[in-house]
């Protein structure tokens, strides 16, 4: 290989930052992954680990919306959240309009595939008295289905997304984070 064609690691799936590839010029180099157990300080001689710039543990809205804009400033981002979605969730599931707009969600694109139920109008009263109906001439709230709506917006974040895994451990290192003896992050 050319001198002036820098050397590549041994992933090339793209998982790791370019920033983070081996430069060695003059040949290619791939790194080899040790056999048997493995801890936090393989990671430090010669074991390739998943790095990311932030590492986001929980992929409800919280975290899909942080993901989705940390990814929208160009940094590499990943999920990890103990469950696999969609996943049934039992709150109340109802968001503003103001969710919609600050969220950036095009009300006609998530409705194609997913509930979103306008409401305009609520009935109020009080025990033993009369009700009454009050009506707004736009909706004031959509009714959805969490288990669309947190997938919607976890598939929509662009994240690397590590479902199913817990967080088992989390260990300091010198330029960040060590989770799960296996994924690299800068920041959680």
């Amino acid at each position: 290989v050319p001198a002036s064609v820098a050397s590549l690691s041994g992933r090339i799936d793209c998982r790791l930052p370019h920033r983070n590839a081996a430069i060695i010029p003059g040949f290619v180099h791939r790194t080899r992954k040790p056999s048997g157990i493995l801890d936090a300080r393989s990671a430090l001689h010669g074991f390739e680990m998943d790095s990311y710039d932030v590492l986001i543990v929980g992929g409800g809205p919280a975290g899909s919306s942080c993901a989705w804009a940390l990814r929208n400033s160009g940094l590499n981002v990943a999920i990890l959240d103990k469950q696999v979605f969609p996943r049934d969730k039992i709150c109340g599931g109802w968001i503003t309009p103001g969710v919609l707009s600050k969220l950036e969600v095009d009300s006609g694109e998530y409705r194609r595939y997913n509930l979103l139920q306008p409401i305009t109008g609520f009935r109020v009263g009080t025990i033993g008295g009369s009700a009454r109906e009050v009506k707004y001439p736009q909706p004031v709230s959509y009714g959805i289905r969490r288990r669309e709506f947190d997938d919607y917006l976890l598939r929509r974040s662009g994240a690397r997304l590590l479902l199913g895994t817990p967080l088992t451990n989390l260990k300091p290192v010198a330029d960040g984070w060590i989770a799960n003896n296996a994924i690299r992050s800068h920041f959680v």
